[in-house]
């Protein structure tokens, strides 16, 4: 049945607990939706989102036979479903190679580019959006990501005045307020339908990245849009909520 869902084009999520904010974050939130209220559907679809995400792949055939899913994200089973990070940051920094992407979810839909070492900084920041924000959002009034502190060092804010991309700031832990998390549920679950059986080389599943973010752009086009078109009722739920995690 999961399989037949999945040919579908939708996606299989696990209902799991949102994080417990604290006060002061919460107040955080409504202040940022209450800035941002009264903006229409047609205000957002001119606005990018942006954010990082990570799979962690099995480097040999003996610990691919040894993880504890099927799916693109492999852990060892002794670790269950939450494995601690440990090891030197980077590669290693949890179990597996870990693989990393940085995203733009656009008017022209999602759009990534592989980071390197699997992790991001300053400067690796910088090259991507010195490289490709021209042709991603080139003329867009703002893209939104959060506020980590390698994203707003002084090498990316030249590079985003390079290219003319005014960059903006999320509400800190505010996933449910960037639709490109949706998106990345999208990605997830076409590599989950597309998984091989056995051992993938990195290589491999890197093309099965580029064919998979294909397919979503493709075939996804409608649910990418009403993500961003959301933002009005999501900034709603968080007043509402005072400051709460929503539903998305």
């Amino acid at each position: 049945m999961k399989r037949a869902i999945q040919d579908l084009g939708y996606g299989l999520h696990r209902l799991r607990n949102k994080r417990a904010l604290d006060p002061a974050t919460k107040k955080k939130r409504v202040q940022w939706a209450r800035e941002h209220a009264g903006r229409r559907p047609g205000w957002w679809a001119n606005r990018a989102f942006a954010d990082a995400h990570y799979w962690y792949l099995p480097r040999t055939a003996a610990e691919a036979a040894a993880t504890s899913s099927k799916s693109s994200v492999y852990r060892k089973r002794t670790e269950g479903a939450n494995p601690k990070f440990h090891g030197r940051r980077g590669t290693e920094y949890k179990q597996g190679r870990r693989v990393g992407i940085w995203g733009v979810l656009g008017s022209e839909g999602l759009s990534v580019a592989f980071l390197p070492a699997g992790r991001i900084n300053g400067e690796s920041h910088a090259a991507i959006v010195r490289r490709y924000y021209g042709s991603w959002v080139g003329g867009c009034p703002c893209v939104f990501h959060d506020g980590e502190r390698a994203l707003h060092g002084p090498a990316p804010k030249a590079a985003y005045g390079s290219v003319g991309v005014p960059c903006a700031t999320l509400p800190p832990y505010s996933p449910d307020l960037n639709p490109i998390e949706n998106v990345w549920a999208f990605v997830d679950a076409r590599l989950a339908a597309t998984a091989p059986k056995g051992f993938e080389r990195e290589k491999a599943f890197r093309g099965r990245v580029r064919n998979a973010i294909s397919w979503v752009n493709r075939r996804r086009g409608e649910a990418l849009r009403k993500a961003v078109a959301s933002m009005p009722r999501r900034l709603e739920l968080v007043v509402e909520g005072k400051g709460a995690m929503t539903p998305y």
